[in-house]
């Protein structure tokens, strides 16, 4: 599949801008992130996913926040995740798209890969969440 690079962050080794053809697995997984566009296979204009997904709801009815007040990132919705300071509604919509795709998120340090957070954003936010 075909994939317009948004900001792709693997060492600064792709242009952004720069159309690929990588797997179509690989293309969703990195499309969920927000790096990149999906093409298509023919690389006409950028293709729509079938169905939007509704914003996330708490996978299910635990407590969005632990006993010291810190956001339950597994269980969070959007408006949760918003309230924490340097959170906004892109880096709230990239955890949720990331947490859609692993389904489970282990170790705050994941969220680095996410291109909205990365290693600078993640040092700020993480006194506020908790992976438990």
């Amino acid at each position: 599949m075909r994939v317009l690079i948004g900001h792709l962050h693997r060492g600064g080794r792709i242009a952004e801008g720069a159309i690929l053809t990588i797997p179509e697995d690989e293309a969703r997984r990195l499309h969920a992130l927000g790096a990149v566009e999906l093409m298509g296979d023919h690389g006409a204009a950028p293709q729509e996913d079938p169905a939007p997904q509704p914003p996330a709801a708490p996978f299910s009815q635990e407590p969005e926040r632990d006993a010291q007040g810190r956001v339950r990132i597994n269980f969070a919705s959007r408006e949760t995740l918003m309230s924490v300071r340097g959170i906004g509604a892109q880096i709230a919509d990239a955890i949720l798209n990331y947490r859609r795709a692993v389904k489970t998120i282990n170790d705050l340090d994941e969220l680095v890969t996410i291109p909205a957070i990365g290693r600078r954003v993640l040092p700020r936010i993480r006194e506020y969440l908790t992976c438990t």
